[in-house]
């Protein structure tokens, strides 16, 4: 592209949809290391249900945010962790 060419809404929006969905591909594989979980993956490794699960992202409870405005939750791993050390706590 030449630095003389006008860029449009679209390219722009083009570009963040083809970042979006690269991003939720590297999300999505099968990596011990994730750095994110989806509401779903969270509620499945808590025992929490998915609507409480979501319920805690929107009411601040968890370490979490949304790419998008009312797009899905993006979890923080390390809430995994604090999840379950205070569950354990309170045993």
């Amino acid at each position: 592209m030449n630095l003389d060419e006008l860029i449009t809404k679209q390219d722009l929006s083009d570009f963040g949809k083809n970042l979006l969905n690269q991003f939720a591909i590297i999300l999505s594989t099968n990596n011990p290391q994730k750095l994110f979980l989806s509401p779903k993956e969270f509620s499945s490794r808590t025992g929490v249900a998915y609507s409480t699960t979501v319920k805690m992202c929107c009411d601040g409870r968890l370490k979490a945010r949304q790419e998008i405005p009312n797009g899905s939750w993006l979890i923080s791993a390390s809430e995994l962790d604090r999840y379950e050390k205070e569950a354990n706590d309170n045993l």
